[in-house]
Formats: C-alpha cells, sequence, structure tokens
C-alpha cells in the first residue's frame, strides 16, 4: 500500500514508497505458507465435519491437533481457516514459548482479534470495542470490566471463576452473531489456569456455535493426561509423519518441476521421516547451497548433487542454514530471536549497531527469501512485524549469540517496548519482566553483578512481582508462584522487598503447592523479616505464620497466640500507615474467632477489616471479607431484619462481583426462610445457585444444597428438604469430596428420621459419624441430633438424653444461635417423650427465647405450639 513519499538526499524529487502487505508470490520454492497441502484430507474432513456439527447443534467443541514440531499442525489448521471463508469468525492467540507465567496472553490475543482491538488503542478505546462485541444486556458492564482485568487494560484483577465466565459470555455474544472458531497454538506452553479456562468453556457454553481449536506437541498429554477425555464434545486429531508416497509428493511439488535423482530423493524422505517441515527445510538448504537453481519459472538441478548431505536432524538442518548466513545476516536474525516468535523492524533497528541500522531493511528482505522468517501483522500501527518460519529457527538463531550479547539485547529490547506501548504497559508486564529477568540472568552468570546488573533486577522484580501479584489477585495461583518466585529470584538476598514478594509467594504456594513448600517459603520470609530489622515487615511476617500455623498443624492455644500477634501488629501497621496490614491483622483476629463460632465479635473484626481493604485498594481482601459478611449474619446473634439490612448492603457494596453477589443472596435466602417468607426464598436460593453454576462453580453448587434443604425444611416440607440434601450429598460423593460430604450425609439421615424411613436414617447417620474424625468432637453437631433420636427410638431414651445434652452443652459455648436453639427443642421433645414435662418446658423455654432473639418466625411457631402442647 502506498505511504509518504521518501526524500532523497541531495534531490528535489521524491521516491514513491510503499509498505508491504502481503507476499503474492515467492520467487523460491514454495513457501511455508505456500506448502502444498499433502496427506492430510482425512484430518482435514473430520475437521470440516466437526464445524458443522458445531453449525447444527449450536454447541461449543474442543478440537485438539497433536503432533511432534514440523509435522503439519499449523499447515492443516490453516487449510481448514481458509475452507471456513465467510462461514464462520475466526479469533487466534499464540502460548508463548518464553515468560512464563503469561496466563491469559493467548487469551488477550484472541479477544482482541475478535473485538478488532489494536495495540494503539487506548485502553477506553479497547474498552469501547470489547463492549460493542458483548452488547447491551444486563451483564455487559460486568463482562466488559472483567474482560479488562484479564487483558491488563485496567489496574485491577479479579478471581479466575469470574473471568472465566465473562470470556464464556464474551465468546458466547460473538458466536451468536457468527459462529466463531477460536485457534489457540502451542498449547503445550500454556499456563494451568488457561488450560483450565478452555475445559470450562467447552463443559459450561450451551447454545452457542463455538469451535476451540488447541495446536499441541505430543508431550502435551504428559502434564494433561485427561484432556478431552470422555467428552462428547471433544475430539482429538493426531497426526502422525507422511507417508513415503506422501513424502515424495510433497518434495516433488516444494521444487515445481525440478527433476530431482530417485536416490537423492529416497535420502531426504528416509532422514526426514515424513516430517513436512523437515522436508521443507531440505529443499530449501539445497537452495541456498546452489544445487537447486532457477531456470526461468522452473528450478533445476546444478552439479555437485552427488555430494549432497542431509543433516540428521531438523535442528542440525536448521544450525546448518543459518550457518550459511553472512555476518550482518546473522545479526539481523539473532535480534529478532531475542525477541521472540514475532518480531517488530523498528525493533531490530533499535538493538542493532548505528552502522548497520541502513542495511537491516534489505538484510530482513533476504531472511524472508531464505523463508527463516516471513511478514506477520503488526499489533503495533505503523510497525512492521515479522514472524521466524518455526520455532526451531527462533531456538537456533538464540542459542547462535553469546550470553553477554544476550544480555545487552535483551536489556535494550525493555526500552524499545516501553516506548512503544507507552499507557498500554500493564499489558506487557509479564513480557518486560521476562526480558529483564533475562538480561540479569546472563549477567550473574557472566559474574558481572556490578549496579547496573543490579538496577535491572530491581525492575525486574518489580515488573514480574506486580504481575504476580495481579495472578494471585484473580486466585490464579500456578502463576502467581511462577512469577513472584522468580521476582525473589532476582533480588539480593538482604534486600527488604523480598519480604512481601515471599508473603505473597507464601499466600499462593499454600493453594497450588501444599504445606511442605509453603513451610519453605515461610521459612524464608520470617529469616528475611529478621534480617531486616524492619517491624512492620517483622509483624506482616508474624501474621502470615500465625495462619500458616492453623492450616498446617493444630497448635496448641493457637486461639489466643493469633489475637495476640494480631493485637500487637495493629500499632506497628497505624504508624506505618500499612492498611494491607491492617486488614491482615484483622482477619487474623476473625480467623481465631471464626474457628470457634465467635460470629458476634467476628461481625466486629470482619467490618474492621473491610475498611481497611477498601482504604488500600485490595479488591481481593475486600472480596473475601464481603462473601464472609453475609454468612456470619445468618449464622451469627444477629437479628434477621439487620442481617438482611447488612446483606444489601454487602450487595451494593460488591456490586458486580458475581461471588460476593452469589454468596449474599444464599444467605439472603435463609434469612427470608427464617422470616417465613418460603416463596421468596426458594426465589433467591435459586438465583444463588444458578450463578454458582454460570461460573462453572460444580462444589460450590453442591455445598449450596444445605441452605436450599434447610429452606424447606424450615417450610415444612420435609420430603423436598431430603430431596435438596440428597441431590447434595451425591454430588459432592462424585466429586470425591471428604469434607462436606459427613456433614450432608448427616442432614439427610436427619430428613429420612423424619420421614420415618429409619433403616435410611441410620444407614446415613452411620456414614456420617464414620466419616468424621474420631477426636472431632464439634461434629456431633451434625450427626448428634439424629443419633439421638435414632437411639430414643430404639428404646434407648438415657443414651438418647445423653447425647442431645451434649449437644446442647456444644452449641451453648458458641454464637450458633439458631442451632443452640434447634438442639434445645431436640432435647425438649426427648425429654417431653420420658413426661418430664417441667424439663422439657426449661428446654423449649430457652429455646423460644433464642428463635425469638434471632428473629426465626417460623421456629418461634414451632416451640410456641409445642409448649401449648406441653401444658395439655
Amino acid at each position: 500500500e502506498p505511504v509518504e513519499p521518501l526524500e532523497l538526499k541531495g534531490k528535489s524529487e521524491k521516491m514513491p514508497a510503499f509498505r508491504l502487505v502481503k507476499v503474492l508470490q515467492s520467487s523460491g520454492p514454495a513457501r511455508h505458507d505456500d506448502t502444498p497441502f499433502v496427506g492430510r484430507e482425512r484430518e482435514l474432513t473430520r475437521m470440516q465435519e466437526v464445524f458443522s456439527r458445531v453449525i447444527e447443534e449450536k454447541t461449543c467443541h474442543l478440537v485438539t491437533v497433536l503432533g511432534p514440531a514440523g509435522v503439519g499442525k499449523s499447515r492443516i489448521t490453516t487449510e481448514f481457516v481458509e475452507w471456513l471463508e465467510d462461514r464462520a469468525a475466526v479469533a487466534t492467540g499464540n502460548c508463548l514459548p518464553y515468560g512464563d507465567g503469561i496466563t491469559f496472553w493467548p487469551l488477550a490475543e484472541a479477544v482482541k482479534d475478535a473485538a478488532k482491538v489494536s495495540d494503539a488503542d487506548s485502553p477506553e478505546e479497547a474498552r469501547r470495542k470489547i463492549g460493542a462485541v458483548v452488547g447491551d444486556d444486563q451483564d455487559s458492564e460486568i463482562v466488559t470490566s472483567r474482560i479488562e482485568m484479564a487483558l491488563g487494560l485496567v489496574d485491577a484483577a479479579a478471581e479466575a471463576q469470574e473471568v472465566f465466565w465473562a470470556v464464556r459470555r464474551f465468546f458466547e455474544t460473538a458466536a451468536a452473531a457468527r459462529p466463531l472458531v477460536v485457534v489457540f497454538d502451542d498449547i503445550h506452553w500454556a499456563e494451568p489456569t488457561f488450560l483450565d479456562l478452555i475445559e470450562y468453556l467447552v463443559g459450561w457454553s450451551k447454545g452457542f456455535p463455538i469451535l476451540i481449536v488447541c495446536l499441541a506437541r505430543n508431550e502435551f498429554l504428559e502434564n494433561r493426561p485427561t484432556w478431552g477425555s470422555g467428552q462428547a464434545n471433544a475430539t482429538t486429531i493426531s497426526l502422525e509423519p507422511l507417508t513415503k508416497d506422501d513424502a515424495e509428493d510433497l518434495i516433488e511439488q516444494l521444487v515445481r518441476a525440478a527433476e530431482i535423482p530417485l536416490s537423492l530423493k529416497r535420502q531426504i524422505v528416509e532422514v526426514t521421516e515424513g516430517n513436512p517441515l523437515f522436508v521443507g527445510e531440505t529443499i530449501r538448504m539445497m537452495v541456498d547451497d546452489g544445487v537447486l537453481v532457477q531456470d526461468g519459472d522452473k528450478w533445476k538441478v546444478a552439479g555437485g548433487i552427488e555430494s549432497v548431505s542431509v543433516p540428521g536432524t531438523i535442528q542440525a538442518l536448521v544450525a546448518a542454514r543459518l550457518d550459511r548466513l553472512d555476518n550482518e545476516e546473522r545479526q539481523v536474525i539473532g535480534r529478532g530471536s531475542v525477541i521472540g516468535r514475532i518480531f517488530w523492524w523498528s525493533a531490530i533497528s533499535q538493538l542493532t549497531p548505528a552502522n548497520l541500522r541502513g542495511s537491516v531493511a534489505g538484510h530482513l528482505q533476504t531472511l524472508v527469501r531464505r523463508e527463516l522468517i516471513a511478514p506477520e501483522q503488526s499489533s503495533f500501527p505503523g510497525e512492521d512485524a515479522f514472524r521466524f518460519s518455526s520455532a526451531l529457527v527462533t531456538d537456533a538463531a538464540y542459542q547462535g549469540m553469546a550470553k553477554k550479547l544476550r544480555a545487552d539485547l535483551h536489556e535494550a529490547f525493555t526500552t524499545w517496548l516501553e516506548q512503544k506501548a507507552g499507557e498500554r504497559l500493564r499489558e506487557f508486564e509479564e513480557i518486560l519482566g521476562y526480558h529483564l529477568e533475562r538480561a540479569y540472568t546472563y549477567r550473574k552468570e557472566l559474574g558481572a553483578l556490578d549496579d547496573s546488573a543490579r538496577a535491572i533486577a530491581e525492575r525486574a522484580a518489580t515488573a514480574l512481582g506486580s504481575a504476580g501479584r495481579r495472578a494471585l489477585a484473580r486466585s490464579d495461583m500456578p502463576a502467581a508462584e511462577n512469577l513472584l518466585s522468580r521476582a525473589v529470584n532476582v533480588l539480593d538476598e538482604n534486600d527488604p522487598r523480598r519480604v512481601e514478594l515471599l508473603l505473597d509467594l507464601f499466600a499462593a504456594v499454600m493453594e497450588s503447592e501444599g504445606l511442605e513448600k509453603a513451610a519453605q517459603v515461610m521459612s524464608s520470609a520470617v529469616e528475611s523479616a529478621e534480617r531486616t530489622g524492619d517491624e512492620r515487615l517483622q509483624a506482616r511476617a508474624a501474621i502470615q505464620q500465625r495462619y500458616f500455623e492453623f492450616y498446617s498443624e493444630s497448635v496448641e492455644g493457637w486461639k489466643d497466640s493469633a489475637i495476640a500477634t494480631a493485637e500487637r501488629s495493629v500499632p506497628v501497621f497505624e504508624a506505618a500507615g500499612d492498611e494491607i496490614g491492617l486488614t491482615q491483622a484483622y482477619l487474623l483476629m476473625a480467623e481465631a474467632h471464626w474457628a470457634e463460632s465467635d460470629y458476634g465479635e467476628v461481625e466486629r473484626l470482619l467490618d474492621a477489616a473491610l475498611g481497611h481493604a477498601q482504604k488500600s485498594g485490595s479488591v481481593k481482601d475486600e472480596a473475601k471479607i464481603l462473601g464472609w459478611l453475609p454468612y456470619v449474619a445468618f449464622w451469627g446473634p444477629t437479628h434477621t431484619e439487620q442481617a438482611l439490612k447488612l446483606c444489601e448492603a454487602v450487595l451494593k457494596l460488591g456490586e458486580g462481583n458475581r461471588m460476593v453477589e452469589a454468596k449474599t443472596v444464599l444467605s439472603i435466602a435463609g434469612l427470608e426462610a427464617m422470616r417465613g417468607d418460603f416463596d421468596k426464598a426458594r426465589g433467591s436460593v435459586a438465583k444463588a445457585m444458578a450463578i454458582f453454576e454460570d461460573l462453572g462453580l460444580g462444589f460450590t453448587h453442591a455445598a449450596a444444597r444445605q441452605m436450599s434443604g434447610l429452606i424447606e425444611d424450615l417450610a415444612g416440607d420435609t420430603a423436598a428438604a431430603e430431596r435438596e440434601y440428597r441431590l447434595g450429598f451425591d454430588a459432592l460423593e462424585a466429586m470425591g469430596d471428604k469434607g462436606y460430604l459427613p456433614s450432608f450425609a448427616a442432614y439427610v439421615g436427619e430428613a429420612l428420621f423424619d420421614l420415618g424411613r429409619f433403616d435410611e436414617a441410620e444407614t446415613f447417620t452411620s456414614l456420617a459419624e464414620r466419616s468424621f474424625a474420631a477426636d472431632d468432637e464439634e461434629a456431633k453437631a451434625d450427626w448428634g441430633p439424629v443419633r439421638a433420636k435414632l437411639l430414643l427410638h430404639a428404646g434407648d431414651g438415657a443414651g438418647a438424653e445423653k447425647l442431645a445434652r451434649e449437644v446442647v452443652a456444644m452449641a451453648s459455648t458458641n454464637d450458633d444461635v439458631f442451632d443452640h436453639a434447634d438442639a434445645l427443642m431436640d432435647l425438649a421433645e426427648i425429654l417431653a417423650s420420658a413426661a418430664r414435662t417441667d424439663d422439657a418446658t426449661q428446654a423449649a423455654t430457652e429455646a423460644l427465647s433464642l428463635f425469638e432473639k434471632k428473629g426465626v418466625v417460623c421456629e418461634v411457631d414451632r416451640a410456641q405450639r409445642f409448649l401449648a402442647g406441653l401444658d395439655k
């Protein structure tokens, strides 16, 4: 396309200038993009059939194309995309072979592709384009916001499940207008959370024609062995090497009428083992060596054919081709390899010595003609981009440079990237951190740790740490661990910045790696804090250490120790103005009181923590607290009416966070049931569970059956309660859960007892008893009530009373007013059956008082009816 004419030095006229848009025909053998499509017709037909099914059934389907490097994964996908033509919209994303921890980079590329967002667009313009795809339904603002966070367009993060949901809605909205095909290349380099996202999309998207095509090397299944297995909407296509006949056919088409001696052709087929890339590279090496020469529009074999030797591996062949480049060409391609699979002309120029910059353009075109690189659509407007023909070429070019040069080039590229990205630099933070990390690491290996190297390390830690904290905020723990550990490793052992990085790393490791590695990280954090002598950092470390003690082992006196640590830390954080530290201190105290069901105190502490979280800007902590408060309000001593007001306030504060909304609405449902408004309660619990399901939270959806069962129980519909509890039990059992399952077994058992199905009640109650730890006395609150009733039914009144009193005694030690009152009513019924009217009256009266205190209208009525019956 025409561009501004160029002024010629010393001349008045201008030279017409044009920008290369697309290479229509190559003067050499067939280009990589134009490699003949040979031997893959059956696999292509299969992809086309899957697409037809997607259109017909309006469903989401996953196609995974597996095969070794160079076998033709990209080629068959290119052929498939060309076949699609006007049949579908296509969006693509590439997983990068460098910069571990870049979870959503391929997603960002695909979303930008679908929304026509360029890297020149401001964040506001990018948001507008994404919003235009999403549309204007009731959730469009939330969807757009979550997509922005995932792409790094704003300095905020959302929980992973919220991002997953938003991405699904984005793709579904796009597919509603036109069938959508999303191609993700090289997923063997993808982060675990990104692979989780793909599986979520395939498992949860319904009613929209979406085809997701993933390309991966065979070793991908070693780390993800269950990928696509057992799913009707998942297809795996394994590409094998070409057959001998197909490989010979490919050679003939590549050389365009040249007559290659049969012996050489067979040598090529034998050595390349049917790998199309290897075949193509061999032919191009023959061109480089002058064995194949152009004669008009045909190719002919020149002399010296008997001396042609084909390297034994594709890596050796690529290295041999690069060795044939002159020095300046090697410099250019080497600088491209430092940047990555895709690079930009102006970046190469900036990384090239000043005396060679004038020849960069010519060398780039030479590399294009040699099929080592190819023009690529640029994400930066006004910038000509190129891509390597394969990752093998990138690796070979990179390995051909000295470490000192690599270090300098990685650092130099960050300057170009910062200038080019401008206000959008946050989107490239992980890549910026990677290049700075490489620059520092090579200097360290060379023993060149001067002030300049340390400055690079600090910049790397800042970029990697920032990206790691964003990953932590969205609960992307594998990426958070990767990025934060790298940030820690580039800093000097005595650098105080390591402490907070280590504490963030501890939070990620606790969830992703388990206690053993978390203990190592915690130990390092405490030691680093002690070395600094900084009281604030030491307090931060101490608080996290108390958390670790709670989750790792039973520590005698943990509650008192945790509260004491937090209380000592509060004035330290206040003096330093550390709002994050204050948030963590109050959360630790809340956790300590929560462990003993001191709900009233927990609510007070959470209110304090919320205020500090809001001041600190910690969206993750704020969401955690907002999700916790409604639950405390429901189970604690707060009156139903006041608790409902608190929940409404939480809904406003957490507006836009669907997880907070669902948790709050679930508690509202229970509170509405306590007030006796059962239709409203059923509607609310259905809404909450729909959100859990929409977010793909199968476990949380199953656990929420506790509330739906309780609502039916309070409504007096025992059969419906048993149904809800059993649905939860079955779902949790299918997931292999061990934590919630015993409680659900007890809930089912009690409902069965109330239905008069005593043998079944015995079975479920026994399961609950066996499943809880033998020394877990608090578990009696779940299975004790129904076991007491079963003992009474079996004629063991004394045993029933003894167990019922144990349950009441345990319930009386905490703020769980509802369970305490319920336990008293169970005891009253057992005492009444033994004609101990006075004792029964006392227990029921105490229960009535507690029900009134909480505002449980339906249970107040039950207690009053029971007492009236005793009077008769």
